[in-house]
């Protein structure tokens, strides 16, 4: 479902997908890409004025869920005047989002508002930390997936990299020893990028506000995580990231910088997770689309001043 991009390291691919679930007993399950690679929001095609985009990772992108039981797709059942398009992209961090947005907001039918579901993982995804790194070529088919990155300078500003991968050492599969060399390496090599990951995340977010403010867009970063303390029943490569992220420094920062948020937090417990998978379930994805739409209220916005 996936092509390789020289940019992004990957995007969605447009197409219909039907595939098994992760349980035996469990309905199959099918997705829809459009042309664009926004995933599909409803049964036909909607007119309106007001377009709303949402960027972001799995959780955005309704991983492991049929169109109908995504977030995005709820969303669009209860905001009737506007016509809701739907980017997320397995594995994105910030930046990735970021890149895609950049797109998104040339294009002849620009969003008026962006919905950004923000994720803990985006910080290790922003950086290319070496457990992210690793956990791409574990789950990538060639175990080349490439991602791009970005730092910091000494005055605080980003700084954008190519696309790095994993490393592949010779005799690696057959000496323990090259191994655990090479994931040495890796760990050093992207220690002190890694360090930086929470500020670069924060400047990240800022930089798709102004982009936003550019196009005459507004964004909106829609919190979708576990509230400190909670129980986090979804598992993934960066699972850790769940235990360290700081909530409340984010909404101080977007408070300072008056860019808009909602907070729609749960815990992902048991039984908000997918069998045999783990991604957030359709549950939990109805859940996200009530709060956000409590929370938001659109209707032809008025222009940013």
């Amino acid at each position: 479902m996936y092509a390789p991009d020289p940019t992004l390291g990957w995007r969605n691919r447009p197409g219909e997908y039907d595939y098994p679930a992760y349980e035996p007993d469990a309905p199959r399950i099918h997705a829809t890409y459009l042309a664009d690679g926004s995933r599909r929001t409803t049964p036909r095609e909607l007119q309106a004025d007001v377009r709303v985009a949402f960027v972001g990772a799995s959780f955005t992108q309704g991983w492991g869920l049929s169109d109908g039981d995504t977030m995005a797709w709820k969303v669009q059942a209860r905001w009737h005047d506007v016509r809701v398009v739907n980017y997320g992209t397995a594995g994105y961090g910030t930046y990735q989002s970021l890149g895609l947005l950049e797109e998104v907001l040339g294009a002849p039918d620009a969003p008026r508002v962006v919905l950004y579901g923000l994720e803990p993982m985006h910080e290790q995804r922003n950086v290319a930390s070496a457990e992210w790194l690793r956990g791409l070529a574990l789950g990538s088919r060639s175990g080349q997936a490439a991602l791009p990155f970005v730092t910091l300078d000494a005055a605080g500003r980003l700084v954008e990299h190519q696309p790095t991968r994993y490393p592949a050492w010779p005799l690696r599969t057959l000496l323990a020893s090259v191994a655990f060399a090479e994931d040495l390496f890796v760990r050093a090599r992207a220690a002190e990028r890694t360090a930086q990951a929470t500020k670069v995340t924060l400047e990240l977010i800022a930089a798709m506000d102004r982009l936003c403010a550019q196009h005459g867009a507004r964004l909106v970063v829609v919190f979708l995580w576990s509230p400190p303390g909670a129980r986090v029943a979804y598992r993934i490569h960066d699972f850790d990231s769940f235990r360290t992220f700081d909530g409340v420094r984010y909404q101080a920062f977007l408070e300072a910088r008056r860019i808009p948020y909602v907070d729609c937090s749960h815990e992902i417990t048991p039984d908000l997770v997918i069998p045999g998978d783990g991604h957030p379930n359709a549950r939990l994805n109805d859940w996200w689309a009530r709060c956000i739409v409590e929370k938001i209220t659109i209707h032809r916005p008025e222009p940013r001043r």
